[in-house]
């Protein structure tokens, strides 16, 4: 009888189970590989969304902002409409009004 064929096992396991066990091993190497990968990925998604996120923040509230102010403008130029007169479907600025309004430097220099 030959011996290298009698004792086929090794420190408990077949060489076919130790074949095998070192598949597994292998086998969840690349798939922890792969779930390092996605996660890093998924990171740097989650990075540039937020950033992305930021920036639309920023213009929203810049837009906000410039319609505030020509809703200020808005109310100004309303409130200067009804306190004229109208006059043959003119409109005419009541002169009271008028002379009490500080006149503007564009005003100024028209004179």
């Amino acid at each position: 009888m030959n011996n290298k064929f009698i004792s086929t096992k090794r420190h408990g396991q077949s060489h076919r189970e130790q074949f095998a066990n070192g598949k597994k091993k292998a086998a969840y190497k690349r798939a922890n590989k792969a779930k390092e990968h996605i996660i890093s990925s998924l990171a740097s998604a989650n990075n540039a969304l937020h950033r992305e996120l930021e920036d639309t923040k920023k213009l929203s509230d810049f837009y906000f902002s410039q319609i505030q102010e020509k809703d200020k403008q808005i109310n100004a130029l309303l409130e200067i409409v009804s306190s004229c007169k109208t006059q043959g479907g003119k409109l005419i600025p009541d002169i009271a009004e008028v002379a009490q309004q500080p006149s503007t430097d564009k005003e100024q220099g028209d004179n």
